[in-house]
């Protein structure tokens, strides 16, 4: 019983403590949460596919400093191919470094973690590697305009070829710190 009310007990503290996190620093928990445009290329059945769409950011993690944060990212390109929606994306671990502590500073990001390809209406999906590279500005306080790269290699069941996605992606991102 008493470790039940110690674990309760630390819990809300955290808890607690997470939520007075964000103090306008980087420093501390982080959440972010973009929309924008991809427009995406990759080779299947020998034709080359450009698509174009909606994209979505998400990050949750830590910041160590003004400079640098660390994050669990997943980034996705959505559209309509063959008349079903699909999505390509990436979902990793990621980092950021940040050139001034203040607001109205470039920065650098990347990630490494899996790359997927899914056809939603159907209920096909394929992973494999992915990697991300971006670069951004930080417009003011919190507000973030960025640039993307995401390269994936997807090992398809149902075909003989690996399917190898290119996605770039400019978001507006809202990161509360």
């Amino acid at each position: 019983m008493l470790k039940k009310i110690i674990l309760g007990v630390a819990l809300s503290l955290s808890l607690v403590t997470s939520a007075f996190s964000f103090d306008g620093k980087r420093e501390g928990f982080i959440i972010g949460l973009g929309a924008g445009f991809h427009s995406t290329n990759f080779e299947y059945e020998q034709d080359d596919i450009s698509k174009s769409g909606f994209a979505t950011s998400l990050k949750i993690g830590y910041g160590f400093s003004e400079a640098v944060t660390l994050y669990y990212v997943r980034n996705a390109s959505w559209f309509k191919w063959n008349d079903n929606l699909h999505v390509t994306g990436m979902m990793g671990i990621g980092s950021t470094y940040y050139f001034s502590p203040r607001a109205e500073t470039f920065y650098l990001s990347g990630a490494v973690g899996f790359g997927d390809f899914a056809d939603l209406d159907d209920k096909e999906a394929e992973s494999g590697f992915g990697l991300m590279l971006g670069a951004g500005y930080e417009l003011r306080k919190h507000i973030k305009l960025e640039a993307n790269m995401i390269m994936s290699t997807i090992d398809l069941d149902y075909h003989d070829e690996d399917l190898k996605p290119t996605s770039f992606q400019l978001t507006i991102n809202y990161l509360w710190y």
